[in-house]
């Protein structure tokens, strides 16, 4: 095996590049894999770490914490790129080829980051967040028809639903569909149905349109199982 397949000099724009295509990536092209792995892994932590985290604060701090996170990912990710870029500097000598300073292991490890990636995101957004585009005009004025909502799909797990949360629910009338509406009052409160005071059942919540002209206020609709509730909006933009 000829001595250039043993020895060659890193290209600090490599280095760089690599590391802006993934975190981490550039330190593995550097000979240092244990430090791409942990700039890698660290950023996919601080990313989504703070999207599972941010469920537990007040709806107005929400986005400000997720900017937060942000921020913090984005600096992250350019220590990467910079510490890539300075490693491949330290000398001008031929260095010793690892294994894996291979393009395959590269494009590899490139693929292997997307896809978990891919996989937290799509947990985040069945397990706890998801966003909805609204298509009806039930809960006018506040959300209106082409609004988009974070939906907080944990909510119920962590508090029990309260008077005045906005939720969306399974509701089947020959076909299942998504109904949002707001809560009016909780299990064992007494309201008003058609005229007749009514208790609400037990694991069941009461819910109203906040647009009382658009809603046809039949009793299925209105008396809804905590088990059907999808979860809380949390966001509106």
């Amino acid at each position: 095996m000829r001595e250039n397949e043993y020895n060659y000099k890193r290209k600090t724009w490599a280095a760089a590049v690599l590391s802006m295509v993934m975190p981490g990536l550039g330190q593995m092209y550097n000979g240092e894999l244990l430090k791409g792995v942990c700039f890698f892994m660290g950023s996919v932590l601080i990313a989504f770490s703070g999207l599972y985290a941010s469920v537990y604060f007040q709806d107005k701090l929400i986005l400000p914490f997720v900017c937060l996170c942000f921020i913090v990912y984005m600096a992250v990710y350019i220590l990467a790129v910079i510490d890539a870029f300075r490693a491949s500097r330290k000398t001008e000598e031929p260095i010793a080829k690892k294994s894996y300073n291979r393009w395959f292991f590269y494009l590899f490890a490139w693929t292997a980051g997307v896809f978990i990636m891919f996989c937290a995101a799509q947990y985040i957004n069945g397990n706890i967040f998801v966003q909805l585009k609204i298509a009806g005009r039930s809960m006018e004025p506040e959300i209106k028809s082409g609004d988009i909502v974070l939906l907080d799909k944990t909510a119920g797990e962590r508090t029990p639903y309260s008077i005045g949360d906005i939720v969306v629910f399974n509701h089947f009338d020959g076909k299942t569909r998504l109904l949002m509406r707001r809560v009016h009052a909780v299990a064992g409160q007494e309201i008003t149905l058609r005229g007749q005071s009514v208790t609400v059942p037990p694991s069941c919540l009461f819910v109203e349109s906040d647009n009382a002209n658009l809603d046809n206020h039949n009793t299925e609709e209105l008396l809804v199982p905590v088990n059907d509730i999808i979860g809380k909006v949390r966001i509106i933009f």
